[in-house]
């Protein structure tokens, strides 16, 4: 079974994980979601089973209309990325996924997005794949996907 998980904010990034292993990390920073897709079905991804989840995100009160915009268009590209791979998305809350993991209360979001970077660096940490920091929550909800199925789900 072939697990794809997507923080589809604009640091976010596509992380798939199968047997156990970290297989590829695509950072938005470096490559839009479609060209993922294809990476993705030229390294036979589809080919295997596969079950996908997207973190639901949205923007915020006082963001601002051009952030809540380009939330929107980055949710957009991931969901197309999916449609792309045949693959229908299990849609996951923030809190859904970190609670499954464990992830602790923290004051501010540099401090949490630090243990979950340093958690999934102790899991996956492989020769070949590095590691960002803004690819961290996209390997975390990848992981928990691959750990609770369907029931991640919320």
């Amino acid at each position: 079974m072939i697990f794809i998980g997507c923080d589809p904010g604009a640091t976010g990034a596509v992380s798939v994980i199968g047997g156990g292993k970290l297989i590829a990390v695509f950072r938005f920073a470096r490559m839009r979601p479609s060209q993922a897709a294809k990476e993705l079905i030229t390294m036979g991804m589809t080919r295997a089973p596969v079950t996908g989840v997207i973190e639901r995100v949205h923007g915020f009160l006082g963001q601002g209309a051009s952030m809540s915009f380009k939330f929107g268009e980055s949710y957009g590209l991931a969901l197309g990325m999916f449609d792309e791979l045949g693959v229908e998305p299990l849609l996951v809350e923030p809190k859904a996924w970190q609670k499954s993991l464990g992830v602790p209360r923290f004051e501010n979001k540099v401090d949490r997005k630090n243990w979950v970077h340093a958690t999934m660096t102790d899991l996956y940490a492989q020769p070949g794949i590095k590691l960002y920091k803004d690819a961290a929550d996209s390997i975390a909800i990848t992981h928990t996907l691959s750990l609770r199925g369907a029931a991640l789900s919320f």
